[in-house]
Formats: structure tokens, sequence, C-alpha cells
């Protein structure tokens, strides 16, 4: 049995995955306090309830999933969670463990993104590709990259950081800030994406628009990545996902208007939408 606990923005989820049925055994999910003390509360529930679930059977690892940079030591720098500080987050789990008296589990830490990326590639809708981008569309935009089944991080572990891409000269407007929950906060009064979906499948025309819009953007950034990565696979994770059909037909148009000598790859909603990041944590350690 593996642990994969995934610690986003707005949500902390946990899960215990079995890695010989290659199924979930059990997953619990809270939302993410914003302070130490309820932070640190609230991993230590999630931690003790997937221990629980174990009843007697053999932990091998605990992998653990983190929307902001992890340092070799494993503190995390959430940028949105500012009041977490540098969290010493490694330092927190074997704390937990050793109170769970399970205190010689290796404890493997990664971006949440790069740890969807990974789940996508080892279960998901990206097994057998070679070159594999994945790219979460939620309240930010992460992405995570694979060559030849090995994560790539660049020179600073910070490979992948697609969402800080620069769009607009003049203005600096982000890839982020066009292609996640901030591109429909930015409306008139705010819209929140749940409901925007509902009308647009509800066939009203301006959600639908939106969501042109969204995927107009989407397929601009997908071009550059295109043309930088040459890639087999693009699998599309996180909330904004479970609306792909709505946006992606007008992905693939404005790629093949920007880059009509390339034949579209694969690029399509990954399997593990919700749970990816968590899933991909309880498999880190096949990345040693």
């Amino acid at each position: 049995m593996d642990i994969g606990i995934d610690i986003g923005a707005t949500k902390m989820m946990g899960l215990v995955f079995n890695s010989e049925s290659k199924m979930v055994h059990y997953h619990v999910q809270y939302p993410t306090p914003h302070n130490v003390a309820p932070f640190q509360q609230t991993l230590n529930t999630i931690f003790s309830s997937l221990v629980g679930s174990l009843q007697g059977k053999a932990l091998h690892s605990i992998g653990v999933a983190a929307a902001g940079k992890v340092s070799v030591e494993g503190a995390v720098q959430f940028p949105h969670i500012p009041e977490l500080g540098n969290a010493p987050l490694r330092e927190w789990v074997l704390s937990f463990a050793r109170e769970k008296e399970v205190p010689d589990v290796p404890v493997f830490m990664e971006n949440d993104a790069k740890l969807y990326t990974l789940a996508e590639y080892l279960l998901g809708a990206a097994q057998g590709k070679y070159i594999v981008i994945g790219i979460t569309l939620g309240s930010w935009l992460g992405g995570g990259i694979i060559i030849n089944g090995s994560l790539y991080h660049g020179a600073d572990d910070t490979a992948g950081e697609f969402g800080h891409m620069v769009m607009d000269h003049i203005s600096g407007t982000t890839w982020e800030q066009l292609c996640s929950k901030q591109f429909f906060a930015s409306m008139a009064a705010g819209t929140d994406p749940e409901d925007l979906e509902r009308r647009a499948r509800a066939g009203e025309a301006a959600a639908h628009e939106q969501y042109q819009k969204f995927g107009h953007h989407l397929g601009v950034g997908l071009a550059n990545i295109l043309n930088a990565f040459n890639p087999d696979s693009i699998v599309l994770g996180g909330g904004l996902a479970q609306a792909a059909d709505l946006f992606l037909p007008e992905t693939q148009t404005t790629i093949q208007k920007l880059l009509p000598y390339i034949i579209t790859r694969d690029i399509r909603q990954g399997m593990f939408i919700h749970e990816g990041a968590a899933l991909g944590a309880a498999l880190a350690h096949t990345l040693q």
C-alpha cells in the first residue's frame, strides 16, 4: 500500500493506493486551511485516516504533492497560501508517521502538477507515450514534463511552470490568467465555472462563448508548447478539465490555425482530472 496526499490551495486530498490491484483503496478530502495550526491539524487528520484504513496491511511509501516549490529538504513555499511561509512539510509528515508507528516508511515530495503528469503517464491517458506534457487547469495553471520516462525538472526544479508564460508582452498577461479560474473571475461581476458549465450545457450562447474564448487562449499556449517540445501526448487535468468537451474543439482549431504544418498531437482530457496529483504522490516512489 502507498499513501498519496495532495495539498492544493483550496482542498487537501489523501488516498491509499494498492499497487497489486492498481486501484485506490481509500480516499478522503478536506478544505485547505490557510493558517499553520489548523493546516497541521487537518494534515494530521488526513494522515491518521489513511493509516487507519490500512487495517494491518504493509505501508510501502508516503508521497506528498504540493501546489508550490518543493525544496530538497522537503520544505514547501506555497505561493497561494503565504500564511504557511516556508512550511517544513516533510518534517511534519515524518512526525505524524512516528506518532502512528510507521516511522521507517520513506517520504517522497514533489510539485502537484508534475505528479499529476506522472499518474497519467503511468496509469492514465498518456500510457505508452514517450514525451508527455501535463497541464492542470484549476484555480491556477500548472504543468509537468515527462521525457522518455523521466520527469523533467530543469536546472532549478521549475520546469513545467507553463502558467507563467507571458501571452502579452505589453500588459504582462500570463497564460495562467487566461486559462484558469482567474479567467472566469475576471469577467464582469465574476463567474463561477461550475455555474457557467451548467449554463453552457443548457445551451446558453453567452456561456458557450466564454468557453470558446477559454479554448482559444488554451490553444495559443499549447501551440507554443508544441513548438518547444514536440510532445506525442498532452493531457489536461484539474477541475476545469471536466468541461473539456466545451472548449477543446476550439483549442484544436486554434492550434491548427497557428501551426498548419504540424499534425495536431494527442490532446485530451486526462483520466484522473481530480485525484491525479494524489495518485501521482502515491506513485512518487517510482521516480527513485
